[in-house]
Parts: C-alpha cells; structure tokens; sequence
C-alpha cells in the first residue's frame, strides 16, 4: 500500500492504488479537467486490460472519498540496445482545480516511485509540457530532447476556421500561410497517384501477428517498445478510435505494415500514423515505407490532419509526401507543440540500474504513437 498523505488545510488525503470503486471518479474527474467524458470501456482498456502487470497501474488521492489527484501509468516493455526490460510512461496526470498546491502531484508521483522501485520496471519517461515539466524535473527526471510531429495538412480551411473559432482572432500572417497551405497540398495532390500505392492491400482494425513478425524482422537499437502480439492486442485497441492496417507487398511477400488510427475531436478528424514496421532497414524498407504513406495519404483526403512522430520515417521522404515539423515555420505559427521527452530511473534514490549514457541519450529513442499518450 501506498502511504498515507498528512493533514492539510483540513483535508485528509489518502493516497492508495485505485480501487474499483474509484472508476467513475477517474472518469469525472477527467472530465472537470479536459472536458472530455470517457466511457468504462475506454478506462477498462487503458488500464485494467495491459497485459504487462498483474495490477491497475493507476494511483489516486482521496478526500472523503473522492477521487481528488491521480498518478496513472502505462506499463510498456522496452527494447534499450537489444535488452527487454519494462518501462512506465506518466499518462492523465490530473489534480483537481480545488485541491492544487496541496503537494498532492509530488506526493503522489514520489509514492508510485518507491512502489515500482521494489517490482519490475526500471524506468520511467513521458513528454510533459512546458506548464508541468518543472515538477517532473523536480523530482529527478531528466529532460532530454523536445517531441516533434510532422503533419500533413489535407483540409487547411477546417483547420483555420478551428483557429479563429478558438483564438476569436486571425493574426495578420496567417491568411497567407493558409493559402500557402492550400496551393501545396493541391500540388502534391498532383504529385500523388494511385499507381504509387499498387503494391499495397488495405485490412480493416489490427493483425498483431503479421504486424510482431515484420517487427521482428529487423529491429532497432534505440530505444523503443517491444511490438510482441499481446502489445498489438492492448495499445491499439482504444474504443474511441477506428483502425486500419496496410500491407506492403513485394512479389509474393509482406515486406512492410503501416497501423493509422482515427478520431474526430470537436470537428477536426485527426488520422495518425500510429505504427510502421519494421521499424528500420535500407532502400528496399525506405520504398515500403513511401508506398505505404502514399496510399494512407490517398485514402484519407478527407482527414483534416495526418500526422506522424519524428524518427519513425527519414525525414526527406515525409517531406516529399508534404508532411511538415511542428517545430518550424509554417506549422509552427500554429501548433502549441511544448513537450519534451523526460526520464527517470526507478530507483528510489535515482541511480540508474541501465546503461545510463544509452538511456539519456537524445537521439538514442525512436518513439511512435503507440510510445505516447496518444491513440
């Protein structure tokens, strides 16, 4: 068990793992914070359903009863240099307008630490935001390198009218830009043909086994998640989004996968590039690789967004295709893209039981979507 919080400003915190009871005020409780109302089912499969650990990963403070702060994770097996290990990824990190400044974060995330410091996983990352990074840094996270996304604009005009809806405002330099927008997609849309994609076969939601096979193919030194079947089955079985797999053919061989995952959030339809594997090789995986986008790029021209992390795909081939970083001009007059990733070790006094040059190194990760609070 977890102990327990002091008295403070007449409120007795309990913190403890959550219980089943505890669910609909998770569910509440991420509503007063995001705004957004999730169902069981999508907190049934976030955290009841990881098949990595015989518990909840998810810490709460009570008060009364209520569910006031809560500390949840994601438990992910890591691949660092070839060694498998399991991993812990900070997710909904939520402290109730009402009881902020009560030490409840720290308390909290300090008490998961020295949980885990005693079981099996060894480390723990996520890409907090400018706004809640200082508290992970705190508490002995080091930052690393800032998360880029690049983007594929299809629909600029949904994404502009989203922009003055919510900004009530349209600063002088974005009319141009979005016009900029719009004469390139409909140059790349050109460059685009369906010819291109030929070779690959499209199948509805996730095959976990065809997708761990090409992952183990040919797998990567730097640090990523595992894709074994159970790992297919669980992350990227969200009730809140669709899912498709495409299948890259080379002759009479599979030779590469491409996972989108979809969504629609106050009007915008998001698709994302959620897995490729394998997840790195020479020209003939660069060829799959193009194939596959291209054909996501052509099914998908009614999306307003198509999006993919950096380092999953060499740069200059999302750049061919008309994907953009979020972290320069254009895209960069729009997006509020903050984070930066963060890690620790699960020690309780901070001592790294991995390789500590290979983890802390900045370009030693590749991370997708399914690496990421996301899908």
């Amino acid at each position: 068990m977890l102990p327990e919080a002091a008295v403070r400003d007449e409120n007795e915190y309990v913190l403890r793992q959550l219980q089943p009871r505890d669910v609909e005020g998770y569910l509440e409780l991420y509503e007063t914070i995001w705004g957004t109302r999730h169902t069981p089912e999508w907190f049934q499969w976030r955290f009841q359903e990881n098949p990595y650990v015989d518990h909840v990963p998810v810490f709460v403070a009570t008060t009364d009863g209520d569910v006031v702060a809560t500390r949840p994770f994601f438990v992910l097996p890591m691949s660092i240099g070839g060694t498998e290990t399991l991993a812990l990824l900070t997710v909904d990190t939520m402290v109730h307008p009402d009881h902020r400044r009560q030490g409840l974060f720290t308390a909290l995330t300090e008490a998961s630490i020295q949980w885990y410091a005693r079981r099996e996983p060894t480390f723990v990352f996520n890409q907090p935001t400018t706004a809640a990074r200082p508290g992970f840094l705190n508490l002995g996270w080091h930052e690393l390198t800032p998360s880029v996304n690049f983007h594929r604009i299809q629909r600029p005009g949904a994404l502009m009218a989203k922009h003055v809806e919510s900004d009530q405002r349209v600063p002088w330099h974005l009319p141009p830009v979005v016009r900029s927008l719009a004469t390139a997609v409909r140059d790349l849309s050109d460059v685009l043909r369906d010819g291109d994609a030929s070779a690959v076969r499209e199948r509805p939601d996730v095959h976990p086994e065809v997708l761990s096979s090409l992952y183990h193919r040919r797998k990567p030194d730097a640090i990523h998640a595992v894709r074994d079947e159970a790992y297919y089955r669980w992350r990227f079985a969200s009730p809140e989004w669709t899912r498709r797999t495409y299948l890259a053919d080379a002759g009479p061989e599979t030779v590469g996968a491409l996972v989108r995952t979809r969504t629609t959030h106050e009007d915008i339809t998001v698709t994302q590039v959620a897995d490729i594997v394998p997840l790195t090789g020479g020209e003939d995986w660069e060829t799959a690789v193009s194939s596959l986008l291209n054909r996501a790029i052509v099914d998908h021209r009614d999306s307003d967004l198509l999006s993919i992390p950096e380092g999953v795909v060499p740069p200059a081939i999302l750049l061919r295709l008309g994907f953009l970083p979020d972290n320069r001009l254009p895209l960069s007059l729009f997006s509020g893209n903050d984070s930066v990733l963060c890690v620790r070790p699960l020690t309780e006094d901070g001592q790294w039981q991995l390789d500590q040059e290979c983890v802390r190194d900045p370009d030693g990760w590749l991370l997708g979507y399914g690496e990421q609070d996301t899908v």
